[in-house]
């Protein structure tokens, strides 16, 4: 209790140190030319078409009014800029074009960093923002650094940083360099923007942002304020874009790719492969409004690999996605607020049935084709469509005779998804929307591919976000369902299986019904918040998934069968100060339960952040949990109470405009006094006035776990339901040293390195079995309970409990791997790339109880391991009509 006292004063000392910091800050005086509803006419080139060369010199651009009008959002808000910025609008039927003058006093202050395309590196950079719909709620930026390095995104929503960077348009840009300043010109096709036609002029929306790193200098022409919330709501108007054709063609893009693979087998041996293959995609217009991507045997060769861990959990490892389609555009197909309907990883997964020895089956399921439409009409709805179909897969086994037959490892399977949101409201846009994905599959292939895979799996279901209060406040929500239908085994593993765990001896509001055919469940959520106000904001939320809820085959959701309740409240201060330029505090509630009624689980967290005057950022958080239920932990066995946890954690940022960064922090959690886990992570990261960039992010991890599980057997006593819930403590040592290097010989060529030596163990220092339903102690082999077998010679350990013989199996283990990928990405011509990609892949693993260290995790690079070299060209080939 004392040490509860002790953290519970920690929020008021931070409110009252503060407060004295907030007295000696004032408020800013907005500039004259901050004004609302600023305006730029474009000038029509009728057929004066400027030479793409950065340099300005062309008549028409002397004749375009400059926009010169900016002002500063940081350092100093609304304040005069140091340097001046011109900027002028023209175009011609098939391009917008975009010519800019960045001033410089100072030119080691440009920091012409060349990079690769969208990481603009140190430079400085200018940022043309355009709302193309005109629907004050979607942008497109593109934007070019000093040195001519292209940076675009997509926003998807009213919010800056709300970047979707899978958006690769074809665009071209150029730069020149001069003693007191850079120019820019750019030329963007208005066949690489998606807009409503009108018979008048288009309603672009427009915001300029110039980045001056070498003064930590943000530069808007419409600035938005740090205490308010939007985006292209927010922007200026350009007048005088009439005379465009709808952006109505054809963009091919043909490859062909070839590639050789050496395979390692654990005994030494190892053989070769090689392939070549050819595909494409395609993109085609579909009025202004609507674009159809296909890809027809796609190749994803030069995507990085997923990052290597040890998982000793009951649940699945979402991994982010990396596949160039499956990205660009996702944010369509994806709801504002619910669960994921939408995992884009089930399409082309690796093939659940696991009967077939490693290097006979294949990695991943073949995806045949695949399709999607997605756009916006001019009455403000949105639409994305998705289909995609994957074949069937076999892998070599030796069946009981010994002979070598194939075995089905995953089904045919289609894959639908269906997202439409339209929005409504004038002053405050607000919208509803729907979402549903379906996957068909043939199981009978073979008795376990039924047993693996479902047959049918629908689901979906509404979302809203209401803004009310000019923007100040919002109301978001959803209600869906899901239904999944398939032989009797597989809807009885899915009842069992660590999502919701019928089978729960303790449970009496679920059980097994083996009988089914079928699964349905529902998911429902309502938040209400304060997001817009000077000091004071906040929000409370409720949101709840029903135990038979299952979106696994074409979602992504680990545990259902919950109710969680959350409440906050936020105090703010984004006014500069004699030692802070801003800071922040959360107190944050929340609480949840199954629907049995027991209470899983509560928090009480406090939150700080700031931002000092030199731009470093420091964050730190204390979160404390009381004694709580967990219904998983036993998987599938009874209720276990779990202890009392204190969590802090910090992080301190550099300065990000700085050549040489670095985050530093650590999390430190305690469970019932004693030490439970520690982390310690950084980063360093290089980026010079060069072309190099590099970055180190090394972590490391040690915990302390009770109660891992290990096995669970029958014979137990009747306060366990008559099994035995083993467990043991485990000392887990988990540490990787990732490393990424860019090396940039022009914008359009670059040569990327991603490296991760990674290792990871545990060692148990005792087991035991759970004392009782709903407990919180053990009772250990050797000590409380039974003792160890003299007679066992096998691996592992054994005890006997009871008179009855307990077998451990050896759980320690020590396991390392390296990962790394070299992608040499050259843009030949605008939109055609070749990649030359080599990457490694090599595990090794132990059963040993020794800890792992830096030296492992570098040792892991000599692992034996697979490799892939592979070469893929392709070409853009646009269609117009």
């Amino acid at each position: 209790m004392k040490l509860l006292e002790r953290f519970a004063a920690l929020p008021l000392a931070f409110f009252l140190l503060l407060a004295i910091e907030c007295q000696a800050q004032g408020s800013p005086e907005p500039a004259a030319n901050n004004v609302a509803g600023k305006i730029v006419t474009a000038l029509p080139l009728n057929g004066e078409t400027p030479q793409l060369d950065g340099r300005l010199d062309e008549e028409v651009w002397h004749r375009a009014r400059p926009i010169a009008d900016f002002a500063q959002k940081e350092p100093n808000e609304f304040g005069a800029p140091n340097e001046l910025t011109e900027v002028r609008v023209a175009y011609d039927e098939d391009a917008l074009w975009i010519g800019a003058t960045m001033f410089c006093d100072d030119p080691q202050e440009m920091l012409a960093t060349v990079s690769r395309r969208d990481n603009a590196g140190n430079s400085q950079r200018i940022i043309i923002s355009l709302d193309t719909y005109g629907d004050k709620r979607t942008a497109y930026s593109f934007g070019v650094t000093a040195t001519g390095v292209r940076i675009d995104y997509y926003h998807p929503t009213d919010e800056e940083y709300n970047r979707d960077y899978s958006f690769d348009p074809v665009w071209e840009a150029r730069t020149q360099i001069l003693t007191d300043r850079w120019t820019a010109e750019m030329r963007i096709p208005f066949s690489q923007l998606r807009y409503n036609q009108s018979e008048n002029e288009l309603p672009f929306g427009l915001n300029i942002n110039r980045w001056i790193p070498g003064r930590n200098e943000d530069v808007y022409w419409v600035v938005i304020p740090r205490n308010a919330t939007g985006w292209s709501s927010r922007m200026g108007r350009v007048l005088g874009l009439s005379g465009v054709e709808s952006a109505r063609g054809v963009e091919l893009l043909p490859y062909v790719a070839g590639d050789w693979e050496r395979l390692t087998d654990p005994n030494g041996g190892a053989e070769t492969q090689t392939n070549v293959r050819a595909g494409g995609d395609l993109k085609m217009g579909l009025g202004a409004n609507f674009t159809l991507d296909a890809t027809f045997n796609p190749d994803f060769g030069q995507v990085e690999a997923d990052p290597a861990e040890v998982n000793l959990s009951a649940f699945e490892t979402f991994f982010d996605e990396r596949r160039p389609f499956f990205i660009e555009g996702s944010q369509l197909l994806t709801a504002n607020v619910g669960p994921s309907y939408f995992y884009s990883r089930r399409v082309g997964e690796t093939p659940r049935v696991g009967a077939v020895p490693p290097g006979e089956a294949p990695k991943n399921t073949t995806i045949l084709s695949a399709a999607k439409v997605t756009g916006r009409t001019q009455g403000g709805m949105s639409l994305g469509v998705l289909g995609a179909l994957t074949s069937e897969e076999t892998g070599a086994v030796e069946n009981g005779n010994g002979d070598v037959v194939d075995l089905a490892l995953a089904p045919r399977s289609s894959f639908g998804v269906a997202r439409v949101q339209q929005e409504f409201g004038e002053e405050d846009v607000s919208t509803i929307g729907a979402m549903a994905t379906a996957v068909l599959r043939n199981t009978d292939a073979g008795d376990d591919v039924a047993r693996t895979y479902s047959e049918q799996a629908f689901s979906g279901g509404l979302d809203w976000e209401l803004w009310t209060g000019a923007g100040e406040y919002r109301i978001r929500g959803h209600l869906g369902g899901s239904g999944v239908s398939g032989t009797k085994e597989y809807i009885t593993q899915l009842q069992r299986s660590s999502a919701r765990f019928y089978q729960r001896p303790d449970a009496d509001y679920v059980e097994v019904d083996s009988s089914l055919t079928s699964l349905e469940g529902y998911t429902a959520s309502l938040r209400v918040e304060r997001l817009e106000g000077k000091h004071w904001l906040g929000g409370a939320s409720i949101w709840t998934e029903s135990p038979g809820f299952e979106i696994n085959d074409a979602g992504s959701i680990n545990s259902v069968d919950g109710i969680n309740g959350r409440t906050w409240l936020n105090y703010r201060e984004n006014e500069p100060g004699p030692l802070l330029r801003k800071y922040g505090m959360q107190l944050t509630y929340e609480q949840d339960w199954n629907y049995g009624g027991d209470r899983l689980g509560s928090s009480l967290e406090f939150a700080f952040n700031t931002t000092f005057n030199n731009f470093y950022d420091f964050n730190a958080a204390v979160q404390y949990n009381p004694e709580a239920f967990n219904d998983d932990l036993s998987r599938g066995g009874p209720l276990v109470r779990e202890k009392a946890v204190w969590d802090i954690e910090a992080r301190l940022n550099s300065n990000f405009a700085l050549n040489t960064r670095f985050t530093i922090g650590g999390e430190y959690n305690v469970q019932s006094g004693d030490p439970y886990r520690l982390t310690i992570f950084g980063s360093v990261s290089y980026r010079g006035a060069g072309r190099l960039d590099l970055t180190f992010e090394p972590w490391i991890r040690r915990e302390i776990n009770e109660f891992q599980y290990v096995k669970q057997q029958a014979g137990g006593r009747e306060a366990t339901y008559g099994m035995r819930y083993v467990f043991g403590k485990i000392n887990r040592s988990t540490l990787a040293l990732p490393l990424r290097v860019n090396y940039s010989f022009t914008p359009d060529l670059s040569i990327e390195l991603y490296a991760e030596p990674f290792a990871a163990s545990g060692s148990y220092e005792q087991f035991g079995e759970l004392e009782e339903a709903g407990g919180s102690e053990l009772l250990i082999y050797g000590e409380d309970i039974g003792s160890a077998d003299p007679l066992f010679d096998g691996i592992g350990s054994a005890y006997i409990v009871d008179g009855e013989q307990v077998v451990l199996p050896a759980p320690d283990f020590l396991f390392t791997s390296f990962r790394s990928n070299l992608v040499v990405r050259w843009e030949w011509l605008p939109g055609s790339t070749l990649f030359f990609v080599w990457q490694q892949n090599g595990e090794d693993f132990a059963f040993a109880s020794e800890r792992a260290g830096f030296l492992d995790a570098a040792e892991s690079i000599t692992n034996r391991s697979d490799s892939f070299l592979g070469l893929k060209l392709s070409y853009w080939l646009p269609v117009r009509w």
